[in-house]
């Protein structure tokens, strides 16, 4: 993580994804956000993912460019209720083009500044075109 400024943050991760059985690697993948704190309860950001698939002989490539809105609600001093809602423009290496909607609630309780634990549920909405 890196702030750019105290509202501005830059966020970069890159790692694998292994499949259900973690015997090998599904996939790799890039991410970066541009993640902009309106205020304390509300974030705006904008970022792009890179897929590299390994198990899918249609799907090799994926370049997903995205928009999000995070609200957030303390509700006691180790407590925060949230909502994450991000639309994806997805874009494939067999010239297909997909939309995403999804949208996260959660609850976070802290036990110290970096030891937490993360309860959610995300719904996903696809409309994928080929090209």
């Amino acid at each position: 993580m890196e702030f750019v400024s105290k509202k501005l943050i830059l966020l970069q991760s890159l790692g694998p994804r292994m499949d259900d059985n973690v015997t090998r690697m599904e996939s790799v993948f890039s991410r970066s956000e541009f993640r902009y704190g309106v205020n304390q309860n509300l974030a705006i950001s904008l970022g792009y993912d890179w897929f590299r698939r390994f198990n899918n002989d249609n799907l090799n490539h994926e370049n997903r460019v995205w928009q999000q809105v995070l609200l957030s609600k303390k509700i006691t001093n180790r407590d925060l209720i949230y909502t994450r809602n991000r639309i994806e423009q997805r874009f494939y290496d067999t010239d297909g083009f997909g939309l995403r909607f999804r949208t996260r609630l959660g609850w976070f309780h802290y036990f110290t500044r970096t030891l937490y634990l993360e309860l959610s549920e995300e719904l996903y909405f696809n409309y994928d075109m080929e090209g």
